[in-house]
């Protein structure tokens, strides 16, 4: 029997586990812990340890509460995104897990670094969809994929004073404390510090798009892939501004009966907070990124448009109907698109309409708020990036299930295909055409995070082609296909 894989880190060695092939480490700490004195503070380096350290247990969640998706449709969210692995939460400190085909630390190998879905709000790098063993052997390269906090805890933030009065965006701070410690242990996994990708959907992908204009991000990583979520000016989603944070944040301090005590804040229960959190109005994104002027400088699109973004290639799409999942249970009528969204919902379905003729209403608004969320604010921040000579990739994910009409292409759809998990959920187990899909994004993955370049004849996205990747059952590029849709949007970009 092969020995279990050892590596030596700055803080002590690890013990971590073979898996398909590759060295898998589970559970690695890159900071210390994150309650009492260490809650709602900045992520401090974890503490050293003698011996041999096992890191066969998954990373586990940062404190969060339920996940509003599970609660309202846990069969289907099963079927969409498939289980979780049993995990606790836990306030220990901050934890990642790592793959790699070998610890030759002159491999160099090309580093990607995962960043989990869930908003800001939920969610966990440990999933069996999310297993990285096959895209790190596939690949020849090294997955890194960390927690780091969330909510409250990731982003509450006070300014009684005028000033804040805890550092903010801790969320996104640990971040960038994860990629310091890429930075500075990947080559004992094999792995080459000089060579970063950072890639991450929904929510991971809105903490990618914001590690863009982030100034400590800066030369922790050199490649991005956003899959659905970006910021665009001028969209539904995007960061908070000073005044909507600190309202939020001291109606939770209210609500867990501290008033303006940060030190007594520190020391409430974890699940009080947790519980407050989640009986304040809002939803998930209710807690996100706040431009506080030095961790976020400016909203993220309007840095991106003012040319001060980190200027790497990226990639960046999304599902053709993302509205599926994310508003699922919501009905899809011309009525619901105007409470919305006002007079601009109706002169959007009649655009809409006139380029879907024989279209449902209800495939129509659908379309509408899937491009609300993401296909538009995708296509604004390629363009922005394009007018910037930035280098910029852009794709649709079209796959649905050729055996089920209903299954389509909707949220994190491409998630399974990357990682080449399909088995793990129901909604891509045993398709019929999967693997060669799979094997075709895996590779175009790969290939960007190696040089930039994903390859396979796929051109940058750039006027007046706007050339597109179109990843269905037979992957495709085609120019200029959202070209109706932003006629149809014009300037009409106005947040409700």
């Amino acid at each position: 029997m092969t020995a279990n894989p050892i590596a030596r880190t700055s803080y002590g060695d690890a013990e971590g586990e073979w898996s398909e092939g590759v060295a898998r480490f589970r559970g690695l700490p890159y900071a210390d812990r994150i309650d009492g004195a260490g809650r709602f503070q900045p992520a401090r380096p974890p503490a050293r340890w003698n011996g041999v350290r096992e890191a066969r247990t998954w990373a586990p969640l940062t404190p969060q509460g339920a996940d509003e998706a599970v609660v309202r449709d846990g069969a289907y969210h099963r079927y969409l995104f498939g289980p979780f692995y049993e995990t606790p939460i836990s306030e220990e400190g901050l934890f990642l897990n790592l793959w790699t085909p070998s610890l030759d630390a002159s491999a160099k190998r090309p580093v990607m670094v995962w960043l989990h879905g869930g908003g800001f709000a939920v969610g966990t790098p440990t999933r069996p969809r999310d297993e990285a063993s096959r895209l790190s052997a596939h690949g020849d390269m090294v997955v890194v994929a960390p927690n780091h906090r969330l909510g409250a805890f990731g982003y509450l933030y006070r300014e009684p004073d005028g000033a804040p009065a805890i550092p903010p965006n801790l969320g996104l701070t640990d971040i960038v404390a994860a990629l310091r410690w890429v930075a500075e242990n990947v080559a004992a996994f094999g792995g080459d510090p000089d060579n970063v990708t950072v890639f991450g959907e929904s929510g991971g992908a809105m903490k990618t798009a914001a590690l863009l204009s982030m100034p400590s991000a800066r030369g922790l990583f050199h490649r991005a892939i956003c899959m659905a979520g970006v910021f665009a000016k001028g969209y539904l989603l995007g960061p908070m501004t000073r005044v909507d944070a600190d309202a939020a944040s001291k109606a939770l301090m209210h609500r867990v009966g501290v008033g303006d005590d940060f030190a007594a804040l520190a020391k409430v229960p974890m699940q009080d907070l947790i519980s407050a959190q989640e009986q304040l109005a809002g939803g998930a994104m209710s807690w996100r990124p706040v431009v506080d002027g030095e961790i976020l400088p400016c909203d993220p699109a309007e840095a991106l448009i003012g040319g001060t973004d980190l200027d790497v290639p990226v990639i960046v799409g999304w599902a053709r109907h993302e509205a599926d999942f994310i508003f699922r249970g919501l009905p899809l009528t011309v009525a619901q698109l105007d409470t919305m969204m006002g007079d601009r919902g109706r002169r959007l379905f009649d655009a809409y309409t006139a380029e879907r003729p024989g279209v449902s209403g209800e495939d129509v608004v659908e379309a509408i708020l899937t491009d609300w969320i993401f296909g538009m604010p995708s296509i604004a921040f390629a363009e922005a990036r394009a007018a910037s000579g930035h280098k910029t990739y852009v794709y649709q994910m079209a796959w649905g299930r050729p055996d089920d009409s209903s299954a389509r292409a909707t949220h994190a759809t491409d998630t399974p295909f990357v990682f080449d998990r399909r088995e793990t959920m129901g909604f891509t187990q045993d398709a019929p055409d999967g693997d060669a899909l799979s094997t075709a994004m895996q590779n175009a993955w790969i290939g960007f995070a190696r040089g930039g370049d994903p390859g396979a004849q796929w051109p940058q996205y750039a006027p007046p082609h706007r050339a597109m990747m179109v990843f269905d059952s037979q992957w495709r590029i085609v120019e200029d296909l959202k070209r109706a849709e932003r006629d149809a949007w014009g300037s009409e970009f106005a947040r409700p």
